[in-house]
């Protein structure tokens, strides 16, 4: 019989580390709850936004949809806000690396407005990467969409 495992103490400098950086970066985490928020951007579903923090999609933050197969119809919770945002914003919507090629005339139809639509097929990770950390830090972008790297 093995011997019962010995619960190790959490290693405080890692903890405390990483709670600075949450703080530092705006990010929000699921135990924020109850804390309050700036008004986000409207999803265009109502029932929706009731149930998200800031009543909408945040603004200046991350989030992350996250489901099992791309192509699931997934990109249809993103598509109002982005026509609101190609309508009211003279700033670009960056798809980085989509899954499959967008469909012009179905976004055309959703109201976006396709000459603030870039799509980018970096040739790396790497070059993923580098590419949207320039776009958030140029603030030249309403909007920029990645499919994640991250497959576990």
């Amino acid at each position: 019989m093995n011997p019962p495992l010995k619960k190790q103490p959490p290693n405080k400098p890692q903890q405390s580390a990483l709670t600075e950086l949450l703080k530092t970066t705006g990010m929000w985490r699921a135990s924020n709850i109850d804390h309050q928020f700036r008004p986000g951007i409207s999803t265009g579903y109502p029932l929706l936004d009731r149930h998200l923090p800031g009543a909408g999609w945040p603004t200046g933050g991350l989030t992350e949809l996250l489901y099992n197969n791309p192509g699931i119809g997934e990109f249809r919770l993103l598509i109002p806000t982005l026509a609101q945002l190609s309508q009211q914003q003279n700033r670009w919507l960056l798809m980085v690396a989509p899954p499959y090629i967008p469909y012009a005339p179905a976004l055309a139809k959703a109201g976006i407005d396709l000459s603030k639509l870039l799509i980018i097929n970096p040739p790396t990770a790497a070059d993923t990467l580098w590419a949207m950390e320039k776009a958030l830090a140029s603030k030249s972008c309403a909007a920029v969409l990645a499919l994640s790297l991250i497959h576990i």
